[in-house]
């Protein structure tokens, strides 16, 4: 992580701060006994942070298979062309 910051520093431009999604239903189960502050503090192996800072021209790693047959697959690099609010 430290490297990531390090890189975006020395890069041009405004730095974005993107949030994942933070509410929870009574329908999810075990989760919704937990405030929603200590779901977003957790930082599990294999599972993306709650929040992440970009910047445009940052290089990034896909890591969902989205669409194989254009080559958007798992460890795909890819280069932040644009940033938008709700996308």
């Amino acid at each position: 992580m430290e490297m990531n910051e390090h890189v975006l520093r020395g890069m041009p431009g405004e730095e974005h701060v993107l949030f994942s999604a933070g509410s929870i239903t009574p329908g999810d189960g075990p989760a919704a006994n937990y405030p929603v502050e200590f779901l977003n503090s957790l930082n599990l192996t294999g599972l993306p942070l709650h929040d992440i800072k970009l910047k445009v021209g940052a290089a990034v790693m896909l890591l969902r298979n989205l669409d194989p047959h254009s080559s958007l697959c798992n460890g795909t690099r890819l280069i932040i062309t644009a940033i938008h609010a709700n996308l």
